[in-house]
């Protein structure tokens, strides 16, 4: 279960969340939708604490993120998939490499198994394993599609989706 409890978030004197709450029980999808700049990235980037609120709490399997050490917010990261906007790959790395990036840090998976996940995620998305030497460009794969993988390659327990 995530649960927000009144937080707020300022930068620059500037107040971007004001006491929000909201509770997302276990299977249950949500959707944030606003205007650009009123503040869901920044909202989404308390579920995973890459933001601390000012005030109140971000709650995540009854426990407060926000008062974590780093180890036991690492803890909670392995259960979930944040994805960014645009897909958010290394442009360094080849397709096959950017989505081995989390199935190797955040998953006991054998490198057979990792294969198998890196095979049904691109053909999921109409690519197929020739692709996955290719190194991401502005065109090629199309954006969705990176971001489609993204979130097939790491499917956690909780997925936060910036799209």
């Amino acid at each position: 279960m995530i649960e927000i409890n009144n937080i707020r978030k300022s930068f620059s004197g500037k107040n971007i969340l004001n006491n929000i709450s909201f509770k997302i029980k276990k299977g249950v999808s949500v959707a944030i939708i606003g205007q650009s700049g009123v503040g869901k990235s920044v909202l989404l980037k308390h579920l995973n604490g890459l933001i601390i609120p000012d005030l109140g709490k971000v709650i995540i399997d009854k426990k407060i993120i926000n008062e974590l050490s780093f180890n036991k917010l690492q803890n909670i990261r392995k259960k979930m998939s944040m994805v960014f906007q645009f897909g958010a790959l290394f442009d360094s790395l080849t397709i096959k490499d950017n989505i081995l990036i989390a199935l190797d840090h955040l998953t006991k998976l054998s490198d057979d198994e990792k294969k198998e996940r890196i095979s049904i995620s691109l053909s999921s998305v109409n690519l197929n394993n020739r692709n996955v030497s290719i190194v991401p460009t502005a065109s090629f794969p199309p954006k969705d599609n990176c971001f489609a993988l993204s979130i097939l390659s790491r499917i956690q327990e909780i997925l936060v989706a910036e799209k």
